[in-house]
């Protein structure tokens, strides 16, 4: 099917093992401080303005998300169809 054909390359069994689960320092003061940094926009921006590397990193990023958005719609679209035939 469709779904298969577009993750087919994927290969989950390499880490079966690993289970998602939040970082352990997260409750650290050090961690909240690093986090209001790295969310305050003038930081973004002079992060991206110095390292063109992460700039490209975040524009493939907000790409990879506007083609999900698409395939999602797409996927909907095509569930609806077989469901009323």
């Amino acid at each position: 099917d469709m779904v298969t054909q577009r993750v087919a390359y994927m290969n989950t069994s390499l880490n079966p093992e690993v289970m998602g689960k939040t970082h352990g320092t997260s409750k650290h003061i050090e961690s909240k401080r690093c986090k209001e940094i790295y969310e305050d926009p003038d930081f973004q921006a002079k992060v991206l303005e110095k390292s063109p590397a992460v700039a490209a990193m975040v524009r493939l990023y907000k790409i990879a998300v506007e083609v999900n958005e698409f395939q999602t719609k797409e996927l909907a679209e095509c569930s609806a169809s077989f469901a009323a035939n």
